[in-house]
């Protein structure tokens, strides 16, 4: 299993992406082997990044109606649908990738005719680099290739870890 497909789940969900083992592991290498593994991220970005979702995280409500056998009248019940819930939704993408991996497959081809242009701007900070994507890559398309392929800043815990403490520094001085 690789890091990035947690790290690009994560940035867009809450909840932990459940994986069912060795039962993902072989089909998802041969995937891998299969298409590369910059489509397979992308691809995988667009499932998760997919406006509506192509998965549920939570109990769908459904209508049920029903006729009354004494008034002959037409009830209605509100109830949560928990067979709607995807709980293994690495499995899920496999079942509907090939629609996936066509489109990150038009995405990549894309961005090598058009490719991203890095423009350094200024910003009251100092400097930085905006990305502009090309106008085929745009929406949950830029989200998707953005999760796929910019690294997540992983913040160190370090500077905040005991920052309302004294530094070692500050009770040398002191002495």
């Amino acid at each position: 299993m690789r890091l990035w497909l947690h790290e690009i789940w994560r940035s867009k969900n809450e909840c932990i992406c459940q994986t069912m083992g060795p039962r993902d592991d072989k089909p998802f290498e041969e995937l891998l082997r299969q298409y590369g593994e910059d489509v397979v991220r992308l691809a995988w970005a667009l499932y998760v990044y997919g406006d509506p979702p192509a998965y549920f995280l939570e109990p769908q409500e459904i209508v049920e109606s029903y006729i009354s056998p004494k008034t002959g009248r037409t009830n209605y019940n509100k109830l949560l649908d928990e067979s709607k819930v995807t709980r293994f939704p690495l499995a899920a993408f496999r079942a509907v990738r090939e629609g996936y991996i066509v489109e990150a497959l038009m995405i990549l081809e894309d961005l090598e005719r058009e490719p991203i242009q890095r423009i350094v701007r200024k910003h009251a900070n100092g400097e930085y680099v905006d990305l502009v994507y090309p106008r085929s890559v745009t929406g949950a398309k830029e989200a998707a290739h953005k999760a796929a392929f910019r690294r997540s800043r992983h913040v160190s815990v370090k500077a905040a870890w005991g920052s309302h403490l004294e530094t070692d520094s500050e009770s040398d001085e002191q002495e």
